[in-house]
């Protein structure tokens, strides 16, 4: 089971030591060495390690971190897909043909637990989503420096709150 973080937020030390804390809070998934990646918005990183040849897009222009399984992907795909050697591999692809063909709108053709991030370099846009009944979680802070934080995790997302406190009056 990996995990998945990203921040929209600029380049800094700051920043890169908030992302491993919040990848720190991944450890009880097992295998905790993961790659980080600055892109031009943001950082992006996944466990266990992101392995741009296998667990991402092979296109340069986008990148994708995932957690899940596509049950559609044959579907997603069509008949002209090129053979892949797993199941996880044809959920990348299929994810990426989708996305491709449809836009943002793909991840309302997407079945089964899925959780993901994807950069696209070529509009330099992040995109974050899960599946619809949410067997794959995905939270989000904004913060008051308007940086974003997405991760699988909630104890990765409190990482990057300075100060907690309970708002008494919604309750």
């Amino acid at each position: 089971m990996s995990g998945l973080v990203a921040s929209i937020t600029e380049k800094s030390m700051e920043s890169e030591k908030t992302l491993q804390k919040m990848l720190n809070q991944l450890e009880f998934r097992g295998d905790l060495t993961a790659t980080i990646l600055y892109l031009d918005i943001g950082y992006i990183a996944q466990t266990p390690k992101l392995s741009v040849d296998s667990n991402t897009s092979s296109r340069d222009d986008i990148l994708l971190v995932f957690d899940g399984e596509i049950l559609n992907y044959k579907e997603l795909l069509g008949v002209n897909h090129r053979e892949l050697s797993s199941i996880q591999e044809l959920s990348y692809d299929s994810i990426i043909s989708a996305y491709l063909m449809w836009g943002k709108e793909f991840v309302k053709k997407l079945e089964g637990p899925f959780a993901l991030i994807l950069f696209d370099k070529k509009n330099g846009q992040m995109f974050a989503a899960r599946d619809q009944m949410g067997i794959k979680p995905l939270y989000y802070h904004l913060n008051n420096k308007n940086e974003l934080f997405i991760a699988s995790e909630l104890k990765s997302i409190i990482q990057t709150v300075k100060k907690l406190e309970v708002n008494y009056s919604t309750l």
